[in-house]
């Protein structure tokens, strides 16, 4: 079981495939942030920590609009409440 010391790991990225494209939260070494985005490194917003932008993600407050319109009741969409429902990925290197 994951906790928040491993989630904190800069060594993995962590994934959620969402109606609107595929989002990632990683580690940035230049800025010492966790930073939110889509996999085409398009940025939306950078964390203190990767649970702060999950957390962000699950009460769709992001600032990328098509993320945060989505009425997921409507649609029956399973966002992540935290991260440790996202996919975590060990980094390449």
């Amino acid at each position: 079981m994951d906790n928040e010391e491993t989630s904190n790991n800069p060594n993995f990225t962590f994934y959620w495939k969402s109606p609107v494209g595929k989002f990632f939260i990683r580690y940035n070494f230049a800025s010492e942030k966790w930073d939110f985005g889509t996999v085409d490194d398009w940025i939306w917003g950078s964390y203190s920590s990767p649970i702060a932008a999950a957390n962000d993600v699950y009460c769709q407050v992001t600032g990328c609009f098509e993320l945060d319109r989505i009425d997921a009741i409507k649609m029956n969409l399973d966002i992540p409440t935290d991260i440790f429902e996202w996919e975590k990925v060990p980094n390449k290197g």
